[in-house]
Order: structure tokens, then C-alpha cells, then sequence
């Protein structure tokens, strides 16, 4: 129960920080406004990593068992910043969100079954609907 409510707050985190986010490059630009959120994020760990130098140690012993690709998540992440703040710019918090939960869930059904996981039909038919939700308020916004 706990690993839902985690969830479930990280969302409600993710929209929060897309926002404000979006709000800094809006004043900025959006390539200083994603510098300055993880300038700002490098800065917090530095400090953490002073109060808690063994997570340090042992995140660097272990460095050399990480594969290359698994960097990529760093650049990956700077580019989803960037992303979010064009379309924050164009489209509201909901349609923006709405759009990026329909993305992750298709991506981690890709996921799900390259790893050999069996994609049911109830996970299909909830995609169908958020996608279907979507494209009619889509609809809906665009006649008015």
C-alpha cells in the first residue's frame, strides 16, 4: 500500500515540478531555465553528499558496474525538462499531463512486453480510454 501512495505523490510531484519548471523557462528561456534546475539539483546532492559521504563511496564503487546506456537517463531527462516547458507554454497543466501519462503508459507497455510481461486487456481497454478522454476533449476545446 505504501509503494501506491509513493506513486500516487510522485504524480501529484511530477505536475508541481513540470510547472514550475515551465514558469522558470518562461522568464529565462528554456535551455537556462533547465540549466538552472539541475544546476540547482547538482548543488542539493553536492550538499547531501557532504552530510552522507558513505552514499558517495559506495554510489562511486559501484560506478563501474553500471552499463554506458544507463547515463542516457541524465540526458533523457534534460530533454523531457525541455519538452515540458514548449508545451506548457502552448497547452494547459491537464492536457499537457494527460498527454505525457498517455505516453509513459504506452512506453511501459512497450517495456512490459519486451521484458516478456503479458499485456492484458484491461491494461489495453485503460489506455483506450485515457486516449479516448483525450482526443475528445481535444475536440471538445477545439469547436469552442
Amino acid at each position: 500500500m505504501i509503494y501506491l501512495i509513493l506513486a500516487f505523490f510522485t504524480g501529484v510531484i511530477l505536475v508541481v515540478q513540470m510547472y514550475m519548471n515551465s514558469q522558470l523557462s518562461a522568464r529565462l528561456d528554456s535551455f537556462n531555465g533547465v540549466f538552472y534546475n539541475y544546476f540547482i539539483a547538482v548543488i542539493l546532492f553536492l550538499l547531501y553528499f557532504l552530510l552522507k559521504p558513505d552514499l558517495f563511496t559506495t554510489g562511486m564503487a559501484r560506478l563501474s558496474t553500471a552499463d554506458t546506456w544507463m547515463f542516457g537517463g541524465g540526458l533523457i531527462g534534460i530533454l523531457v525538462v525541455i519538452l515540458c516547458n514548449f508545451s506548457f507554454k502552448k497547452l494547459s497543466a491537464t492536457y499537457t499531463t494527460s498527454l505525457i501519462i498517455l505516453g509513459q503508459l504506452i512506453a511501459a507497455i512497450l517495456i512490459d512486453r519486451y521484458f516478456g510481461i503479458i499485456i492484458g486487456t484491461k491494461e489495453i481497454t485503460g489506455i483506450l480510454m485515457i486516449a479516448s478522454g483525450i482526443a475528445y476533449n481535444s475536440y471538445i476545446t477545439s469547436r469552442s
